[in-house]
């Protein structure tokens, strides 16, 4: 049908747009210091970008665990722009991304980076979004392909952020992490987390974009969300279906 097909089109040009997007803003970036993560793929780009831009709002205080270059703190400051006080803050532990970033992240006056691990550097503060793309591994890909900065043993840090992250949230707050699907079971979250999106790569292995929203009951009937096909893991790791209309999971990767 001719509708369809608009449709097709209409979704190919934004896909393109996107891609374009996170190529012009790696370029941007430039050399990465020794021990600077590069940024995932744009497929992790594109997950971010839908997920979290549209729950930022005029007043929003932005937290990114792990900084690293700031390519994701440069979209979600440039995609706020128009949004009035907006303020962003980003955290790593390597001196080095902490100065790639402030130099990524200099054309901007809303947006911090500070040195430290995890939550040290905000102590006291809160959040109305907190996104982190943490260490996948814990030790089943421990070897020169995913590298130290990718393994994290036993979870420990990951299960740290996790316990730590609600309290540094807002009354609406909410937390966003980039994770693979078949390894989210083992974190063992104590809060219910909801896959908001999932892209296969290169490895075949799926990544997801888990979100805690501790206010989703209040919200239901009246998000402004995109809406989508959700599955939801509990602190038990049981998985279950929750079905807000469509499913817009991609296998791009």
């Amino acid at each position: 049908p001719v509708h369809a097909r608009a449709e097709v089109r209409a979704e190919r040009a934004s896909i393109k747009e996107e891609l374009s997007d996170f190529r012009r803003r790696l370029k941007a970036i430039g050399d990465l210091p020794e021990g600077v993560l590069y940024p995932n793929s744009d497929a992790s780009y594109q997950m971010v970008r839908n997920g979290i831009v549209p729950v930022i709002t005029a007043g929003s205080r932005v937290l990114e665990i792990g900084t690293g270059s700031g390519v994701v703190l440069d979209l979600l400051a440039d995609a706020g722009r128009n949004l009035a006080g907006l303020h962003f803050v980003g955290t790593d532990k390597n001196p080095a991304a902490v100065r790639t970033a402030r130099r990524m992240l200099q054309r901007f006056g809303n947006v911090e980076i500070r040195e430290g691990s995890l939550f040290d550097p905000v102590i006291g503060e809160k959040f109305d979004v907190i996104f982190w793309n943490p260490p996948w591994f814990d030790g089943q890909w421990k070897d020169e392909e995913a590298g130290a900065d990718m393994v994290d043993e036993d979870y420990r840090t990951v299960r740290r952020f996790l316990e730590e992250a609600p309290a540094h949230l807002t009354a609406n707050g909410r937390i966003f992490i980039l994770f693979p699907v078949k390894y989210f079971p083992k974190l063992k979250s104590p809060y219910p987390f909801t896959l908001r999106d999932s892209y296969t790569n290169g490895k075949n292995l799926k990544i997801g974009l888990f979100e805690y929203d501790p206010m989703a009951s209040r919200r239901s009937g009246f998000s402004e969300l995109p809406k989508t096909k959700r599955t939801t893991f509990d602190a038990g790791h049981e998985r279950r279906s929750e079905v807000r209309l469509t499913d817009r999971v991609s296998s791009r990767g």
